[in-house]
């Protein structure tokens, strides 16, 4: 019976994850494409430069035309994306230029279609944010080609009703029996609750991460629900729950997809009173290359054995880059 389900659940992800992506493929290359076609007029012997312009002027276009300045705590001139690729970066392009050529554009936000952007649920809004930033970290244009997407790009990139089954495999039956705990040893096992850290090493624009962080807050919900009802005062649960500290982490070598999956992530743990929560970014969102250490390797000469420009390798230390992680009463994330 439970495979039966899994299958049958499949089965409908088959037919809806693509339908939902390819309609969400569709948006963001009709806005990438607008925007490309807008900056070529500007620039049109830098295509590496025009590219990284494009990737960043459609995300911040798009997010202003959700919503609003007070919401995103900026100024009418100012951008909340700012991060080159990892392309961008590898091809020594100019934060500067980039943001210039960018700034050109100003608040054309009718390039944009609007009306289907505002009609978006925020999880289709974040998951247009990383199809944007993963049309845009290439060489444009692109032609629309759903089979061809993938090839172009040179990367995989999960669907979100994918990485949404994924998580709920692999976390829902470890988090209900959090939950129950909460009857045997309520304060205890609230706080251990609140205390699971999730890491994803290669996390990208955020898409498993997302996923996670709706599951976890459908089940904070019910964590809180059942330390009520086992007795813990809710003074002591508000007190619980305003100290507990962001439980997502991720690590990944390209900041501009790093800044996507903070944004996307801030915007869906929103607190209610309109404002974005405090980024994460470089507090539990960490750029780096979390394959690669030097520790144990003691000197230059041993970098050297292993690396051709050790220098240039933006290695991750994963002791010095989390200790509330790694510390002696701590093993490591959840």
């Amino acid at each position: 019976m439970r495979r039966a389900k899994h299958l049958s659940l499949l089965s409908t992800l088959d037919l809806w994850g693509p339908m939902l992506e390819e309609r969400l493929g569709t948006l963001a290359w009709s806005i990438v494409s607008d925007i490309h076609s807008r900056l070529k007029s500007e620039v049109s012997d830098e295509p590496r430069l025009l590219t990284e312009a494009t990737r960043i002027t459609s995300l911040n276009l798009v997010l202003k035309c959700r919503f609003s300045y007070e919401k995103l705590g900026l100024d009418e001139n100012e951008y909340l994306f700012r991060n080159l690729s990892f392309e961008g970066t590898r091809a020594g392009i100019s934060k500067k230029n980039t943001h210039d050529l960018a700034m050109r554009i100003g608040d054309s936000t009718s390039l944009l279609p609007e009306t289907k952007i505002q009609k978006l649920s925020l999880n289709d809004f974040a998951n247009l944010l990383g199809w944007i930033h993963s049309l845009g970290s290439y060489h444009l244009p692109l032609s629309l080609n759903h089979g061809s997407f993938q090839r172009t790009l040179g990367a995989y990139y999960t669907p979100q009703s994918i990485a949404d089954y994924i998580v709920n495999l692999t976390m829902k039956n470890g988090l209900e029996q959090q939950v129950r705990a909460i009857s045997k040893n309520a304060t205890s096992s609230f706080e251990d609750f609140l205390s699971l850290r999730i890491l994803d090493p290669a996390c990208g624009a955020g898409v498993f991460l997302i996923s996670v962080a709706n599951l976890m807050q459908s089940f904070t919900k019910k964590a809180i629900d059942k330390a009520r009802e086992s007795g813990v005062l809710k003074s002591d649960i508000q007190d619980i729950v305003s100290t507990s500290t962001s439980n997502l982490y991720g690590v990944d070598l390209d900041s501009g997809a790093l800044e996507v999956a903070d944004i996307s992530l801030r915007l869906l743990l929103g607190n209610g009173d309109g404002s974005l929560p405090e980024s994460m970014f470089g507090k539990t969102l960490k750029n780096g290359d979390s394959l690669i250490s030097f520790r144990g390797l003691q000197d230059k000469s041993n970098h050297q054995r292993f690396f051709r420009e050790p220098m240039n390798i933006n290695a991750f230390e994963w002791q010095k880059e989390f200790p509330e992680i790694f510390s002696e009463t701590r093993a490591g994330f959840d």
